[in-house]
C-alpha cells in the first residue's frame, strides 16, 4: 500500500514495454500514468456505470480525507512552531 491506494508491481516484456513506453511518450504522458489510465478505462468498460461511479467516488472521499488530513496536520506544525 501507498497510503490509501494499492501498489502493484507488473513485469512486462522488454519488446512490448518499448511500444508501451513509446504510446507513453506520444501522449505525453508517463508510462504508469498511461497504465492507469488503461486500467481504469477497461474498469469502465467491465463494471456497470453505477459501480464504477460507487468505486470512483469512493477513492475520491478517500482522497480528500487525506488531504484535508495532512492540511490539518500541517496547520497543528505550525502552530506549535510559533508557540
Amino acid at each position: 500500500m501507498h497510503g490509501a491506494k494499492r501498489h502493484y508491481q507488473v513485469l512486462i516484456d522488454p519488446a512490448r514495454a518499448d511500444l508501451l513506453d513509446r504510446v507513453a511518450e506520444k501522449e505525453g504522458k508517463r508510462t504508469t500514468a498511461l497504465i492507469r489510465d488503461l486500467l481504469h478505462d477497461f474498469l469502465q468498460g467491465v463494471y456497470t456505470k453505477a459501480e464504477y461511479q460507487k468505486a470512483l467516488d469512493a477513492d475520491q472521499d478517500t482522497r480528500a480525507r487525506a488531504v484535508r488530513r495532512q492540511t490539518e496536520g500541517r496547520l497543528r506544525a505550525r502552530k506549535a512552531e510559533s508557540a
